[in-house]
């Protein structure tokens, strides 16, 4: 059986006549639980109880994600021994060694709100005066109350400038109503149908790393009611993750108020006249105490700028949107110009924004007129048994994923293997060789091979190679003599990056004088051999002639250095 709560003042009047006490006593009690006023009472004795009927709803359980401590902005904070690095396998970009560094950390969000984000404007739930039960809350569900009977209430809109009727006279910004939806939006109506010369318009913005997809989840969640696929789908179009990538990931939400509308309910009110207790579920009901209308968006983008510069960008696009093209902004505005996969969601308005002209555009002429006089964006809820702020608790769980380039380098060993010595008509000789080969990178030589005429190599003049170790070098084949070379290493940050290699070599020759020639090539890795060996060759002339060719094979082994 329903129970429609109607608490009474206590009632002073009695009857002689015993013999009727039981029956006045059930009487009394039907009338006191149907809402019926005694029979002989006065109006004043009939008003209902309002503060029996609040103490009722005291006694229910406080929703668990509603509290009225003060608001707090969301932080996060990192869950300790739970960060995670792991490397990539090497990956040369322009010729340079990358690992990329992954750190994956986890973090828990938390937050209390005094106003929710409302991404469904044309919900029916959402006007002031409205009660949702308490757990409702807990779940995203958002119910109404439905039933019970309201007392009127007084309903104000703030930031409404220059009302004036079609008359001219001053307009009408509040107005006593009973709270229901129809009620509100006949009120409504009547309000903005009015003329205005305008409106206090503000902007609030929270800027967010959403480099993870999970903490895109919880971000987009944060102080939001009634989530649409739809919407979410539509902010993260442009967010890939499944590229491995340095650049940071951002979302920048926005509210843009044009004007508010607030319940004037003091203290001493009380939203009930009656009610059914158990509408409520054993939760304390609360309802929406003010609503705020305008425009809302998010916007997301690829940087590798902090996020600081990217939220400092934003907020002065948003005061002075005209810096949004201007290509002599300062450096936050930069960053913001200069970020990939910019894009733009609008809830509320036909708007569609593809480009940062079309932000500036937008934020300059999509604001408010008596044309567009907003959506509804934002809500604020109190608690109906005392009136009291009823902010929203927001708890979340993300991981964190950051992405940070290795710079490797190249560590390379050169030895010189082998030297070909051929000289024109005498084939069966041998030069005496002296000389220097070396590699020269950033300032620093090193001598893969030097020797002076006290200490000549014999090589072999058929054009073969003699390598080194391993192959006898001969002198008129009368003697062996084994060669060696040492192996010189270097560092160098770019399979591109040049380095000399010069060879200085001088043929003792009884004929005629010493021949010598110097011969210097810049190269890189990328010229080597497919055998990682560079080969340079150095030819003497006479007048015009081929006498002596030389050449130089070196083997070049290359590793690649990560700190």
């Amino acid at each position: 059986m329903k129970r429609n709560l109607n608490l009474t003042r206590k009632q002073n009047s009695t009857t002689a006549a015993s013999r009727f006490a039981f029956g006045l006593a059930v009487f009394a009690m039907l009338f006191q639980f149907s809402g019926c006023s005694m029979p002989g009472t006065t109006e004043e004795e009939n008003k209902p109880d309002l503060t029996g009927l609040a103490a009722l709803l005291a006694k229910l359980e406080t929703p668990k994600n509603l509290t009225n401590s003060a608001a707090t902005p969301i932080k996060s904070e990192e869950e300790k021994d739970e960060a995670k690095t792991e490397r990539s396998a090497t990956k040369i970009v322009n010729g340079v060694p990358i690992q990329y560094e992954t750190t994956t950390k986890k973090f828990k969000a938390s937050a209390t709100y005094d106003t929710q984000v409302l991404l469904n404007p044309s919900t029916d739930v959402i006007y002031p005066g409205s009660v949702i039960v308490g757990s409702s809350i807990d779940d995203g569900s958002y119910q109404e109350v439905v039933r019970g009977r309201k007392n009127e209430i007084m309903v104000s809109y703030g930031g409404l400038n220059g009302v004036t009727t079609e008359g001219g006279k001053d307009g009408v910004v509040s107005g006593k109503i009973y709270p229901s939806l129809s009620e509100f939006r006949k009120f409504h109506n009547q309000i903005i149908n009015q003329t205005f010369k305008g409106a206090n318009s503000t902007y609030t913005m929270v800027a967010s790393d959403i480099s993870s997809e999970d903490s895109f989840n919880v971000f987009f969640s944060a102080g939001v009611s009634y989530e649409s696929p739809s919407i979410s789908a539509s902010v993260k179009a442009s967010l890939d993750y499944t590229k491995e990538t340095t650049k940071k990931k951002y979302m920048i939400s926005f509210a843009q108020t044009y004007y508010t509308v607030d319940i004037d309910q003091g203290v001493e009110s009380f939203l009930y006249s009656d009610f059914n207790l158990d509408d409520f579920k054993g939760v304390r009901p609360v309802y929406v105490s003010s609503i705020a209308y305008g425009r809302l968006g998010y916007i997301t983008l690829e940087s590798e700028a902090s996020l600081e510069s990217i939220k400092a960008g934003v907020e002065a696009i948003l005061q002075t949107p005209s810096l949004a093209v201007n290509a002599n902004a300062g450096t936050e505005i930069k960053s913001v110009q200069n970020s990939n996969n910019l894009n733009v969601t609008v809830i509320g308005s036909p708007t569609v924004v593809k480009s940062l002209e079309d932000f500036a555009d937008f934020l300059t002429n999509g604001g408010f007129s008596s044309e567009s006089t907003g959506q509804i964006v934002s809500y604020k809820l109190r608690f109906v048994d005392d009136n009291s702020i009823a902010n929203i608790v927001f708890n979340g769980e993300y991981t964190l994923r950051s992405v940070k380039p290795i710079m490797g380098k190249y560590k390379v060993d050169a030895q010189l293997t082998g030297i070909s010595c051929g000289k024109a008509g005498d084939p069966d000789d041998d030069a005496d060789l002296s000389g220097a080969l070396t590699l020269s990178y950033n300032g620093t030589d090193h001598d893969l091979w030097k020797t002076g005429a006290h200490n000549l190599w014999y090589i072999p003049l058929k054009g073969a190679w003699t390598e080194f170790p391993g192959t006898p070098a001969v002198k008129n084949t009368n003697h062996a003599k084994y060669y060696s070379t040492d192996v010189k290493s270097f560092f160098i940050t770019s399979k591109n990056d040049k380095f000399d290699m010069k060879a200085e070599s001088v043929i003792e020759d009884n004929i005629r004088d010493d021949e010598h020639n110097d011969v210097t090539k810049s190269i890189s890795l990328t010229d080597l051999d497919p055998d990682n060996t560079y080969t340079i060759t150095s030819d003497y002339y006479y007048y015009g002639n081929l006498i002596y060719s030389t050449k130089f094979k070196v083997k070049f082994t290359i590793s690649e250095i990560f700190s």
